[in-house]
């Protein structure tokens, strides 16, 4: 098994993990531990290997360009100058993502690789689930 912080570009994963969060917190209150506003998830920015100021990567290294959905809060993303190590993504409850300083401490979610079949009609046709209409044609050491 390996596992990283979790795939979200996608509409479908998004949503499902910000319900996590709901229903984490909800259940938290009756527990009398803090709610968590913020959970780190697997998108970054890395000035030395993105191509583009808004050239966010998962943890397969596979550009945020080559997806179709985008789930930024308002005034998101920020990266660069005065903003110092705000490189790293985290998810909100309400299903929008928000770029952060990295030194930030914050809970983050993960997910687990498991190994992948060897019987055909086991395999899925992408390796993560990441909904209808995730992926844009699109070769990762060209963009």
């Amino acid at each position: 098994f390996t596992g990283s912080l979790a795939h979200i570009a996608s509409e479908h994963r998004t949503n499902l993990l910000a319900q996590w969060l709901v229903e984490f917190n909800r259940k938290s209150q009756s527990q009398a531990e803090g709610n968590v506003y913020l959970a780190y998830v697997g998108l970054v920015y890395n000035s030395s290997t993105s191509l583009s100021p808004l050239d966010f990567r998962n943890a397969q290294r596979e550009s945020l360009q080559c997806f179709l959905y985008r789930a930024w809060d308002g005034g998101h993303p920020r990266v660069g100058g005065e903003l110092g190590n705000a490189s790293c993504v985290a998810l909100t409850p309400q299903g929008t993502w928000q770029t952060l300083n990295c030194d930030r401490e914050l809970p983050f979610i993960c997910e687990i690789h498991t190994a992948r079949s060897t019987f055909a009609w086991e395999q899925s046709s992408s390796e993560l689930d990441i909904g209808p209409n995730a992926v844009f044609d699109c070769f990762n050491d060209r963009v």
